[in-house]
Parts: structure tokens; C-alpha cells; sequence
């Protein structure tokens, strides 16, 4: 996990209702992270806060482009990232399983947002990066069907 100041709430320092985070992640963000799918890429996140008194619920808004390796041709793509997730954030030493609770140590007391965003741009990428029908690279296309079993 890469851990950048500029990305972390301190939940211990805000008060109650409404505060707003917005950052960028950019190539260097994503070449940091050690055998990752995404290569590249600028994603602005808006991340949304809202503590009230017993509850704490974080909104993110994902909006930009990561660059993938096509798995076809092996050449650089951008596949586009709209989504938004909201979680429950809760002060506990235990790591829930459950997908839309973030757990907070209270000896720490912040979440890395731009962890939890890139988390959501993974699970969200389709399972075979292809470049759409005829953008890929034709030299590779070429020595694909060159290699191609023939077809009875």
C-alpha cells in the first residue's frame, strides 16, 4: 500500500457533519504500487465525509482513465473509470470482510482514501483488458493470425 500524506483523513481531527477531499491520481500514484494491472493513469477522486454523531460515512467519486496492458497485443490502453462506492467507517482493531465497512484503528484514526479508491478501480476492471475490435496493434494482429491454428 502506498501511503501518501496528501491522501489520509485524520478522523480524529474533524468534526461532526460534512468535510470534502479531492485529489488526483495520477501515473506516479499508480507506477508506486508494486505489481499492479494499472500502469498509469488520472483518476480525480472526490471523497465526502460526513460524521455525525454515532456514524461516520465516507462517499467516493471516481472519475478518469487508467492505462492498462492490452492482453491481446500487449500495447498501453485507457479504459475509463466512472464509478462511486460509499462505506461505513467504523473505529475497530478487527478488519471487517464486509465490503462497504472500513475499519479504523483509533491509535491511527485515518483512512487512506486513495487506498480505497484504488482498491475500487481493481475490483471494477473488466477480467480481460482488450482493446476494442480493430485498435489493436496490427503488426501484433498480423502475428497472431500468423501463429493461428487452422479452423476446421
Amino acid at each position: 500500500m502506498t501511503e501518501n500524506e496528501g491522501y489520509l483523513i485524520d478522523l480524529l481531527r474533524l468534526e461532526q457533519g460534512q468535510s470534502e477531499f479531492q485529489f488526483t491520481l495520477d501515473n506516479q500514484y499508480f507506477q508506486s504500487i508494486e505489481k499492479s494491472e494499472v500502469v498509469g493513469g488520472e483518476v480525480s477522486v472526490k471523497a465526502v465525509l460526513d460524521i455525525a454523531e454515532h456514524t461516520m460515512r465516507l462517499d467516493l467519486d471516481l472519475s478518469g482513465t487508467v492505462t492498462l496492458v492490452c492482453d491481446r497485443c500487449l500495447d498501453l490502453m485507457d479504459y475509463p473509470v466512472e464509478l462511486g462506492k460509499s462505506f461505513d467507517v467504523v473505529f475497530s482493531e478487527n478488519d471487517d470482510e464486509d465490503d462497504d465497512v472500513v475499519c479504523v484503528s483509533r491509535a491511527f484514526g485515518k483512512v487512506d482514501a486513495a487506498w480505497l479508491s484504488y482498491e475500487q478501480i481493481i475490483v471494477n476492471l473488466p477480467l480481460v483488458h482488450r482493446h476494442q475490435e480493430g485498435e489493436c496493434n496490427p503488426l501484433m494482429e498480423e502475428l497472431l493470425l500468423a501463429h493461428q491454428a487452422p479452423s476446421e
